[in-house]
């Protein structure tokens, strides 16, 4: 299959004209609306903004070149050239208007190549011919802050002889194609000849021993073993496209292929491919020429659904071709390595033995022709009865065809045929049983057949004495044993049969009596049994152990000496927990030790890889419908290990077949990067982050701005849904959070602090691989848990302690005054109450004797009014009176 990507997946637009994947991994497109980068999932568009001086001058992108310091070169239509900044995100610009001495007719860019030493990029022009972009060294670093660098370094227009020898020699001439030689001159294709150009000197002259006729309406060259080998398309004009021609010219010899006249109108082109090899596109087909090869012009090596116009490999080696109008196509290098075939059929058993194929469809084996991939139309047995149910095969190749008849009572049998001759059976052997689509059959170590029936009988044929044995263990579920229905029957490396049911395992152990049955059956108290009872698949292995495929448990890996389980689920790295079939590789940790399984599922094949010191420290690799799959879908019991080991496993969609350790592996881990960024929930550009995603080494964040999110990348285009992420933000996780083939990283309410945020990606069999940035995350806190604002509430918190500080002090000190005056008024106080004690005891007895006194002398001033003594007397008396 050949995967498309258009519009509808987010490219701009469907016209393409240039496609490059550069050093970091992204893929590159040009388009007629805008330039386009895929990272696997989306496309991301640039396009002129009339507003933004740093945006692509143009929209219609016409060719893509990467230099030896990693910048993009964007070729336009009618604008120049362009020069992209992957650190900055930004576009520079040099228009060619004022580009001395070049013509002005079409200036469309055609291509780019680069000269080594003085590091200087050349563009072609389709109208005007060869110009020159030298670049100062110090621009290695970082392109200078300029839109328009023609102001600072003009680009230099390199003049070309005029080439006479062609037709139409008065004509405009117009260029098509550059490139580099191996001594460093550029070589530069015109529709009407070949020139090389000595970069030191700017000397062009014509291509030695190269002459020409005719109008090259394309050209290329390529390299082979040393040697250059230049193609070209030929026409003898543009008004006479008949008898068009394609021509090598190699060692001055000339081979000259003439094109089908069919072909005349077609679309031509010549494109670059790989090992010295052109790729030659007429219409929708594509041819890989070698410098040595004739074309054959019957037989394209690729058909595409719309006429391809450019092409190119990733690292991955997936090739890219772009088309007119239809978008882009790709060709996933495991392409043809699954075989798909039988498209359309849903097939319910494969089988392979001795290099014949054979596919059942409902209730009849075909043949599968593995050459076609066609499906036949007709039983591979048609003297079979109706119902065909199952095939095994005997170590000499004899088929064993398990089958019924429609009519009733309706025959069961076992029909014996050689390989030779399916047509008729060698030998036909009826039993007693009631058969179904789906029973199981299987050939045991000792040659016997073992059939599984509705309601868990089992019937065991021994070829040798032409003998069926029947037995019953329909007794282990009782009334609903005519429920239970069988889908896989194996047996182990000690001879005990097992059965998988749609209600558990059932252990069959032969013993000279009969069989001893046991049913196993998952356990909601028993986590190291079985964890679904619905089993799709048993494979035994050479280690005691059964890996058993169940329809939503994922593989119970069950130990038969301990009856413990293993599981294997979405939880561990399976695609999906419903497995339909098991098969082992082609590899072994030891003489009794398969390391290497492959499943069937929903969701594709995946291959389980175990580990050497540890079994269970496995790997998974995924493989999809991307890969060349029949489809995601694969079907119950439609799996089978050839005699080869070629594995085979049926669908929805047909078969694939394929030997396990042909396909490549892929262990070089991917780039990733982080390509959106979200905070709030708002897309963050470069003017918020300074940078491109891709380049984000640091984010500083407001406290309101705590909701972060990244999208990430791994530019693996294989098969991305194969591609494997984890993260881990340091500060708050405390290990790797791994998310399977998510992409995004979601952080709500991130408290302020600083973070670094980490993202590893692996393509299913690579190691892990970090970005090559980790983003350091700053949250800034809010005003008020500022540095200066913690700084100002510490100086207020002091201020307030000291002041509570002298307040107490002061409070203590009043408090000390004031229990000192209590002290000093009651000291008075008392002072008082003696000195008032000391006077009224003085009193009294001053009193008595003043009385005594007093009283005289108040007589003596009545009896004796004697005015000499009179004033004496009461003199005498009023100190008294005073006194008392």
């Amino acid at each position: 299959t050949i995967q498309k990507l258009t519009i509808e997946d987010g490219l701009s637009q469907g016209m393409i004209f240039d496609l490059l994947q550069t050093g970091d991994g992204f893929l590159w497109v040009a388009t007629k609306d805008g330039l386009n980068r895929y990272d696997g999932y989306n496309f991301k568009v640039f396009s002129n903004n009339p507003f933004n001086p740093y945006s692509i001058s143009e929209n219609t992108i016409t060719a893509l070149f990467e230099d030896s310091a990693g910048r993009l070169w964007v070729g336009l239509q009618n604008k120049g050239v362009d020069v992209y900044d992957s650190k900055t995100g930004r576009f520079h610009h040099f228009p060619l208007d004022a580009v001395e001495g070049l013509p002005p007719r079409s200036r469309s860019i055609q291509g780019f190549t680069e000269t080594p030493g003085d590091g200087a990029v050349w563009a072609i022009v389709y109208g005007g011919g060869l110009v020159q972009f030298p670049l100062p060294p110090e621009w290695e670093k970082g392109l200078p802050d300029e839109p328009n660098l023609g102001l600072l370094m003009p680009p230099t227009f390199i003049s070309l002889p005029k080439y006479e020898g062609s037709l139409e020699p008065d004509k405009p001439e117009f260029f098509v194609n550059l490139a580099r030689r191996a001594n460093g001159d550029v070589l530069v294709f015109s529709e009407k000849g070949v020139y090389t150009v000595r970069p030191e000197n700017h000397a062009a002259r014509f291509l030695e021993h190269f002459q020409s006729d005719k109008l090259m309406i394309r050209s290329l060259r390529t390299a082979w073993h040393g040697e250059e080998v230049l193609w070209f398309f030929r026409i003898k004009s543009k008004t006479d496209i008949s008898a068009p021609d394609l021509m090598r010219w190699q060692n001055g010899q000339v081979e000259i292929f003439p094109i089908p006249e069919s072909m005349k109108y077609l679309w031509k082109r010549l494109l670059p491919g790989e090992n010295g090899h052109c790729r030659m596109v007429i219409g929708h087909g594509m041819w890989d020429i070698g410098p040595s090869e004739t074309p054959d012009f019957s037989k394209p090596d690729i058909v595409f659904d719309a006429v391809p116009t450019c092409w190119g490999r990733d690292r991955n080696d997936n090739a890219w071709a772009g088309t007119i109008g239809y978008g882009l196509r790709k060709v996933n290098h495991f392409q043809g390595l699954f075989h798909a075939g039988a498209k359309g059929w849903s097939l319910n058993g494969v089988w392979a033995q001795g290099g014949r194929y054979y596919a059942k469809w409902v209730n009849e084996i075909r043949t599968y022709d593995s050459r076609t991939g066609h499906f036949s139309k007709q039983s591979a047995f048609p003297d079979a009865p109706y119902l065909q149910i199952s095939l095994a095969f005997d170590p000499s190749g004899k088929i064993w065809l398990l089958a019924a008849s429609e009519e009733t009572p309706p025959k069961q049998m076992l029909l014996k045929y050689t390989p030779e001759n399916t047509k008729s059976a060698e030998r036909i052997f009826e039993f007693e049983a009631q058969l179904s689509l789906q029973d199981p059959l299987f050939r045991a170590h000792d040659g016997r057949i073992w059939i599984a029936t509705q309601g868990l009988k089992l019937i065991r044929f021994d070829p040798k004495n032409e003998q069926f044995n029947y037995f019953d263990a329909g007794y282990l579920f009782g009334e609903k044993a005519n429920t239970v229905r069988p889908v896989s029957i194996a047996e182990d490396n000690h001879g005990t049969i097992w059965v998988g049911t749609i209600r558990g395992l059932i252990k069959c152990t032969p013993t000279r009596q009969g069989i001893d049955f046991q049913l196993i059956q998952a356990n909601p108290d028993n986590p190291d049994g079985l964890n679904n009872n619905s089993i799709a698949y048993i494979l035994p292995t050479p280690d005691n152990q059964l890996w058993i495929g169940t329809k939503g448990g994922g593989i119970n890996v069950f130990d038969t000496q301990t009856a413990q389980c293993q599981h294997i689920t979405t939880e561990t790295g399976l695609l999906n927990n419903v497995v339909y079939g098991i098969l082992p590789g082609n590899t072994f940790a030891g003489q009794d030790k398969w390391d290497e399984f492959w499943c069937s599922s929903n969701r594709g094949l995946a291959k389980i890889k175990m580990g050497k010191s540890n079994p269970f420290n496995f790997s998974i690799t995924t493989y999809t419908m991307e890969l060349g799959l029949q489809d995601n879908e694969f079907n119950t019991q439609a799996c089978f290990k050839a005699d080869n080991g070629e594995l085979l496993f049926g669908g929805i969609n047909g078969i694939n077949r394929f030997f396990p350790e042909r396909l490549p592996q892929d262990t070089v881990a991917p780039p990733v990067y982080i390509v959106h960024v979200e905070i709030n929930h708002q897309k963050a550009g470069t003017d918020i982050l300074g940078s491109p995603p891709e380049m984000l080494s640091k984010l500083k964040l407001s406290h309101n701005q705590n909701n972060l999110s990244f999208e990430f990348a791994a530019l693996d285009f294989t098969d991305p849904s194969k591609n494997r992420y984890r993260y881990r933000l340091t500060g708050l996780d405390r290990d790797w959070v791994e998310i399977g083939n998510l992409r995004f990283a979601h952080f709500n309410h991130l408290a302020p602090g600083e973070y670094e945020f980490r993202v590893q990606a692996n393509n299913g069999e690579s190691p892990w691989a970090d970005a090559p940035h980790a983003v350091r995350v700053i949250v800034m806190p809010p005003w008020w848990w500022s540095f200066g604002a913690k700084l100002v509430y510490l100086l207020l918190t002091l201020l307030s302690v000291w002041r509570i500080y002298r307040f107490q002090v002061n409070r203590i000190k009043v408090r000390e005054e004031l229990a000192f005056q209590y002290r000093e008024t009651e000291r008075l106080a008392e002072l008082d109450r003696i000195k008032s004690n000391f006077f009224s005891n003085l009193t009294h007895e001053f009193r008595t004797p003043l009385t005594l006194i007093i009283e005289p002398l108040r007589q003596l001033l009545e009896e004796y009014p004697n005015k000499k003594w009179t004033e004496k007397i009461t003199l005498a008396k009023n100190n008294s009176e005073k006194l008392l």
